[in-house]
């Protein structure tokens, strides 16, 4: 997929709060839908290490929002009932602590900003599978 559009990339497995790599030689480092699996103020401090002067950090993260009404509200509702321990209901999509990660690890300039976009999904798409989908899940 990199050489269809037309970059080439080196990856590296490593862990984020330590990946043994050269330290400020890299222009951005992003994480994508990853950074609650970090320990963030470690990942942040190692971030900050590889990047050069003026170096970028970029978290990003899709999330679902239980608004009422809402497909997450009512999958929470489930999820719930089964699981009432589970410490994933009620989310709003902001995660400030990930801005304490960054400034704590010395980056400046911190900005952060988020939007929401409605997600549709068929049947099919949520289960991922082909064909129709069961009576139990028809309106």
């Amino acid at each position: 997929m990199d050489s269809e559009a037309g970059v080439q990339v080196g990856y590296r497995v490593a862990r984020a709060e330590a990946t043994r790599l050269e330290g400020s030689v890299y222009n951005v480092f992003s994480a994508g839908q990853c950074w609650h699996w970090f320990d963030g103020r470690s990942a942040a401090r190692e971030a900050h290490r590889l990047l050069r002067a003026g170096g970028t950090m970029l978290i990003c993260h899709f999330d679902w929002l239980p608004l009422p009404g809402s497909v997450a509200e009512v999958a929470e509702t489930v999820i719930l009932r089964h699981n009432p321990q589970w410490g994933g209901a009620g989310g709003s999509g902001m995660y400030p602590q990930w801005a304490a990660d960054v400034a704590g690890a010395g980056f400046s300039g911190i900005e952060t900003f988020s939007y929401d976009v409605d997600v549709t999904y068929t049947h099919e798409a949520w289960r991922a599978a082909p064909g129709p989908a069961p009576a139990w899940l028809l309106p």
